[in-house]
């Protein structure tokens, strides 16, 4: 599979705006109510879950299939290496993993008719030179021993005799070696050299794997490191995905108002470049790790709420823009 680095945006936590002073109701000369949650809203930066996607092999880059904006499907091909080496060293190894299985095979399923019978004529051929060579050879030493032939030509047909005394041992031999069938030693040998060509095999599937990235979710390519053709090392990224489904805002929130329940409450969020611009976000959680109600902690202590973006369809909320977070109005059902 694809080398992935899970990175999250870090940011910096807006402080309190116009919270200045203490949570306490203030009231306006007509008398009415103020809310500062509501009135002057709190900000916080935007952060979003974010994948830099890279390739776990160096190579060039031969092909890629997106462009920056583009929204992609989890387990979609992203980006390919040149595989050209790669797929021929895997076609040599399956070649080699097919003959070895063959032979384990033919080893483990023993010798047919037909080689059986190959065998004893193999014997019976070898037999027969060698009854000629040795008819050669009484007929050789008469002629030796009147003095009609030299010693060369003695020597040299007792020499065919040996030969083929040689050869009827060998054929004899394996045809013995054939009826008995393979040995558990060559089994175990031939089984030995199987699982090596497997092994080979998947690691040249494994490296042709790794030259493509995959989407690892459904998300939007928020940029593109690399070109095609250039040349990628491993880890090094070569293109950014983000999941706009996965954002938020860290707000700092007076310990009064937390008590006041607007847990799942819909909240209105605005970029500080154009306050005319809203989105909704929705309260999800206290900041793990930060002291929880009922623990001990100063009263006016803030605490650090994270709110969801749950609306936001044309992605303008950024990583690390800016926001200003109202929470206003009753609960929402």
């Amino acid at each position: 599979m694809t080398r992935l680095k899970h990175l999250r945006e870090c940011t910096v936590l807006g402080a309190l705006v116009g919270l200045a002073v203490a949570y306490s109701s203030a009231c306006s000369s007509e008398g009415a109510v103020k809310d500062p949650l509501c009135e002057s809203g709190v900000t916080g930066t935007v952060e979003i879950e974010r994948y830099d996607l890279g390739f776990s092999i160096g190579g060039r880059i031969s092909d890629l299939t997106i462009s920056a904006g583009q929204q992609v499907s989890e387990g979609q091909v992203l980006a390919t290496l040149g595989t050209g080496l790669l797929k021929a060293e895997l076609d040599e190894r399956v070649a080699v993993l097919n003959f070895e299985e063959a032979t384990l095979s033919e080893l483990t399923a023993g010798p047919t008719e037909s080689e059986l019978n190959q065998a004893d004529a193999l014997v019976r051929q070898a037999m027969a030179i060698l009854e000629l060579a040795e008819s050669d050879l009484s007929r050789v030493k008469l002629l030796f021993d009147g003095g009609a032939i030299g010693l060369d030509s003695l020597e040299t047909v007792q020499s065919r005799v040996n030969i083929a005394k040689e050869d009827v041992q060998k054929a004899t031999q394996r045809s013995k070696l054939l009826r008995a069938g393979p040995t558990e030693q060559a089994l175990d040998a031939q089984s030995s050299r199987v699982q090596a060509a497997r092994q080979a095999v998947a690691e040249s599937d494994l490296k042709l794997d790794e030259t493509a990235i995959r989407s690892p979710r459904d998300g939007v390519v928020s940029e593109l490191h690399k070109a095609k053709g250039e040349s990628a090392t491993p880890g090094e990224p070569v293109l950014t995905l983000i999941d706009p489904s996965e954002r938020w805002i860290w707000v700092e929130i007076p310990a009064a108002a937390l008590e006041t329940e607007f847990q799942h409450r819909e909240v209105t969020i605005e970029l500080k470049s154009d306050p005319n611009e809203t989105f909704l976000g929705r309260f999800e959680d206290v900041l793990e790790g930060s002291a929880s109600r009922g623990s001990t902690r100063p009263a006016t202590a803030p605490y650090r709420v994270k709110i969801r973006v749950i609306e936001d369809r044309e992605f303008r909320l950024k990583a690390n823009t800016s926001a200003k977070v109202r929470i206003c109005g009753a609960s929402s059902a």
